[in-house]
Protein backbone atom coordinates (compact mmCIF):
# COMPACT_ATOMS: atom_id res chain seq x y z
CA UNK A 1 0.00 0.00 0.00
CA UNK A 2 2.85 2.37 0.87
CA UNK A 3 4.59 1.62 -2.43
CA UNK A 4 1.39 2.34 -4.35
CA UNK A 5 1.06 5.68 -2.58
CA UNK A 6 4.66 6.60 -3.45
CA UNK A 7 4.18 5.57 -7.08
CA UNK A 8 0.93 7.54 -7.29
CA UNK A 9 2.64 10.57 -5.76
CA UNK A 10 5.56 10.33 -8.20
CA UNK A 11 3.22 10.07 -11.19
CA UNK A 12 1.27 13.06 -9.94
CA UNK A 13 4.51 14.99 -9.42
CA UNK A 14 5.77 14.11 -12.89
CA UNK A 15 2.52 15.18 -14.53
CA UNK A 16 2.71 18.51 -12.69
CA UNK A 17 6.30 19.00 -13.82
CA UNK A 18 5.33 18.11 -17.40
CA UNK A 19 2.50 20.65 -17.41
CA UNK A 20 4.72 23.37 -15.97
CA UNK A 21 7.49 22.69 -18.48
CA UNK A 22 5.04 22.89 -21.40
CA UNK A 23 3.95 26.33 -20.25
CA UNK A 24 7.45 27.82 -20.19
CA UNK A 25 9.47 27.51 -23.39
CA UNK A 26 12.81 28.85 -22.13
CA UNK A 27 13.39 26.27 -19.37
CA UNK A 28 16.48 24.14 -19.64
CA UNK A 29 16.28 20.36 -19.89
CA UNK A 30 17.46 18.27 -16.95
CA UNK A 31 20.77 16.49 -17.67
CA UNK A 32 20.74 13.25 -15.65
CA UNK A 33 23.75 11.55 -14.05
CA UNK A 34 24.19 8.42 -11.94
CA UNK A 35 23.85 10.54 -8.77
CA UNK A 36 20.69 12.20 -7.43
CA UNK A 37 20.41 15.78 -8.71
CA UNK A 38 17.83 18.41 -7.83
CA UNK A 39 15.26 19.12 -10.53
CA UNK A 40 14.42 22.81 -10.80
CA UNK A 41 10.78 23.85 -10.90
CA UNK A 42 9.52 23.80 -14.48
CA UNK A 43 12.58 21.94 -15.73
CA UNK A 44 11.99 19.28 -18.40
CA UNK A 45 12.82 15.71 -17.35
CA UNK A 46 13.66 13.11 -20.01
CA UNK A 47 11.81 9.78 -19.76
CA UNK A 48 13.37 6.71 -18.13
CA UNK A 49 14.75 8.23 -14.93
CA UNK A 50 14.38 7.47 -11.24
CA UNK A 51 12.50 10.43 -9.76
CA UNK A 52 11.92 10.99 -6.06
CA UNK A 53 10.70 13.67 -3.71
CA UNK A 54 13.20 14.24 -0.93
CA UNK A 55 10.99 14.47 2.16
CA UNK A 56 13.73 16.14 4.22
CA UNK A 57 14.24 19.04 1.81
CA UNK A 58 10.98 18.96 -0.17
CA UNK A 59 12.91 19.01 -3.46
CA UNK A 60 12.41 16.75 -6.49
CA UNK A 61 15.47 14.75 -7.44
CA UNK A 62 16.24 12.51 -10.41
CA UNK A 63 19.00 10.22 -11.67
CA UNK A 64 19.66 7.66 -14.39
CA UNK A 65 18.34 4.14 -13.91
CA UNK A 66 20.84 1.70 -12.43
CA UNK A 67 22.35 -0.71 -14.97
CA UNK A 68 21.31 -3.80 -12.99
CA UNK A 69 17.65 -2.76 -12.90
CA UNK A 70 15.33 -3.58 -15.76
CA UNK A 71 12.93 -0.97 -17.00
CA UNK A 72 9.35 -2.03 -16.49
CA UNK A 73 6.78 -1.33 -19.12
CA UNK A 74 3.04 -1.12 -18.79
CA UNK A 75 2.69 -3.31 -21.86
CA UNK A 76 4.99 -6.08 -20.64
CA UNK A 77 3.80 -9.66 -20.95
CA UNK A 78 3.73 -11.45 -17.62
CA UNK A 79 3.51 -15.24 -17.85
CA UNK A 80 0.83 -16.77 -15.64
CA UNK A 81 0.62 -20.46 -14.89
CA UNK A 82 -2.52 -22.05 -16.26
CA UNK A 83 -2.64 -24.20 -13.13
CA UNK A 84 -3.26 -21.20 -10.89
CA UNK A 85 -6.51 -21.59 -9.02
CA UNK A 86 -8.57 -18.68 -7.80
CA UNK A 87 -10.51 -18.87 -4.59
CA UNK A 88 -14.21 -18.51 -5.16
CA UNK A 89 -15.78 -15.59 -3.33
CA UNK A 90 -18.70 -16.91 -1.39
CA UNK A 91 -20.65 -15.86 1.67
CA UNK A 92 -18.85 -18.52 3.72
CA UNK A 93 -15.39 -17.28 2.64
CA UNK A 94 -16.34 -13.68 3.37
CA UNK A 95 -17.65 -14.57 6.82
CA UNK A 96 -14.36 -16.32 7.61
CA UNK A 97 -12.35 -13.35 6.34
CA UNK A 98 -14.32 -10.83 8.41
CA UNK A 99 -14.44 -13.00 11.54
CA UNK A 100 -10.98 -11.85 12.67
CA UNK A 101 -11.62 -8.13 12.17
CA UNK A 102 -12.14 -5.95 15.24
CA UNK A 103 -14.89 -3.54 14.29
CA UNK A 104 -15.43 -1.79 17.59
CA UNK A 105 -17.20 1.57 17.74
CA UNK A 106 -13.90 3.33 18.50
CA UNK A 107 -12.61 2.47 15.02
CA UNK A 108 -15.70 3.68 13.15
CA UNK A 109 -15.87 7.33 12.09
CA UNK A 110 -19.22 8.94 11.41
CA UNK A 111 -20.07 11.84 9.13
CA UNK A 112 -22.01 13.70 11.84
Amino acid sequence: MKKLFIIYFLILSLSTVAQQSENSEDTEEFIPTNEWKTVKEGQKIPPGLHVRLNLETGLREAKLLDNNEQQSSSNSIIPVSSETTTEEISRHNLEQAFANLDLSKDDVETDK
